[in-house]
Order: C-alpha cells, then sequence, then structure tokens
C-alpha cells in the first residue's frame, strides 16, 4: 500500500466510542437530536454560542463543557461523520 492508502486507512478506522457529546445526543429524542445538531451547526455560523447549547443541555440532565461541544461540531471527536450519523 502507499503512503495515502494508509493514512486513509487509519482515518476509516474508529479510535474509541462517542465523545460525551455524541453519547448525550443519543440520549435525546430525535427531535431534540435533530435540534442539538442543528444548533451546533448553528453556533458554527456563528447564529449561536456553545454556552447557549450547553446550558440548554444542562436544562435536560447532560453537563458539556463548550470545548466537548466545539470539538463535536467540527467532527474532531470520536464520532461518525455527519453523513454517516444521519
Amino acid at each position: 500500500m502507499g503512503f495515502a492508502e494508509d493514512v486513509a486507512a487509519v482515518a476509516a478506522k474508529p479510535k474509541g466510542p462517542r465523545c460525551t457529546a455524541g453519547q448525550a445526543a443519543e440520549k435525546l429524542s430525535p427531535e431534540d437530536r435533530d435540534g442539538f445538531e442543528a444548533c451546533l451547526r448553528g453556533v458554527l455560523e456563528q447564529t449561536f454560542t456553545y454556552t447557549q447549547v450547553a446550558d440548554v443541555m444542562a436544562q435536560r440532565g447532560f453537563i458539556l463543557g463548550e470545548h466537548v461541544l466545539s470539538r463535536h461540531a467540527r467532527r474532531k471527536c470520536q464520532c461518525p461523520p455527519w453523513e454517516a450519523a444521519a
């Protein structure tokens, strides 16, 4: 295998369980999960803040830090890509 194929193989290999934000999202109702993911995309578009999303998640019993939400929103966590999660 060439270098690019080796990197692709490493990238495709799961590295661990879903992140805390992904695990919390799995426990939400389908409607709330869609809203959660939409709000995270809204943060990236500067419509919402991570603090606002974290506050609403805390109201639902999930304590998530802004850093966790940021990594999940940018897909720099262990969760599958947006396409696979849909």
